[in-house]
Formats: structure tokens, C-alpha cells, sequence
């Protein structure tokens, strides 16, 4: 018994190493496919240090200087920013429940009256005032 399971073992052990030494086939990748990016000399720096283009196409990029190398982006306006106009409050006995957009969705949080801070206790004054 013993032995019948020392050479299982054996011949486990053996077809794992077989596995091991079998010649790896390397992944052949398309020289086309890697391209770095590069700052274009017609590109212009701007007070962030990033760099702004626009290709022949008329798409506007941003190139920015990484550790890895260059990175490059397609430049979108910025979105609007969210004002505490935007911002919905639920006056509840002494809990106050605020909503606003978020880029994430809605952002929901509710406070007790007495725990407000500055800016929050100004949209409920805010609100009030639009409402009156």
C-alpha cells in the first residue's frame, strides 16, 4: 500500500515537472498596437503643466507627463459645479434631510438642526427666503 503510493506520488511529481519544463509559447503582440504617446511640438503648456492640442481632425487632447511616460486624453469642457442653490433641504422637526445632483447621483444626507455647519444652515436659509 505504502509503496503503491509513493509511486503515485512519484508520477504526479514527474508530470508536474514535465509541465514546468514544456517550452512557453510567448505572446506575439502587434508592433502597430504600442505606440507611446508623445507631446506634439505644436502643443501648448498650460498653468497646470499639462500640455493642449488639437489633430488634424479637430479633437482637442491634453498630454500630461506621467512617471510611465506621456498620457494622453481627449479635453472635455468642465461640468458645471454644483452650487447650494441645487441643493433640496426637508426641514422635519429638528432633522434637516439635504439632496443634491452629484456626478454619482443624487447625494442624500440628513443632519439634526443643532449639528448644522455654516454653509448648510445658509441653503436652508436660502431656500426659505426663495419660498417667502
Amino acid at each position: 500500500m505504502i509503496i503503491r503510493f509513493l509511486s503515485i506520488s512519484a508520477l504526479v511529481l514527474t508530470a508536474a515537472a514535465a509541465d514546468d519544463t514544456a517550452p512557453k509559447k510567448s505572446k506575439k503582440t502587434d508592433a502597430k498596437a504600442i505606440v507611446a504617446n508623445t507631446i506634439p511640438k505644436d502643443a501648448v503648456l498650460g498653468a497646470d503643466g499639462s500640455y493642449h492640442a488639437t489633430d488634424k481632425a479637430g479633437k482637442k487632447w491634453v498630454y500630461k507627463n506621467t512617471p510611465f511616460g506621456v498620457a494622453k486624453a481627449e479635453e472635455k469642457p468642465v461640468e458645471a459645479v454644483v452650487t447650494p442653490e441645487a441643493t433640496k433641504v426637508t426641514v422635519t422637526g429638528d432633522i434637516a434631510r439635504f439632496e443634491r445632483p452629484s456626478p454619482f447621483g443624487v447625494s442624500k444626507w440628513e443632519k439634526k438642526l443643532t449639528d448644522l455647519t455654516p454653509d448648510e444652515k445658509k441653503i436652508i436659509e436660502n431656500q426659505k427666503a426663495k419660498q417667502n
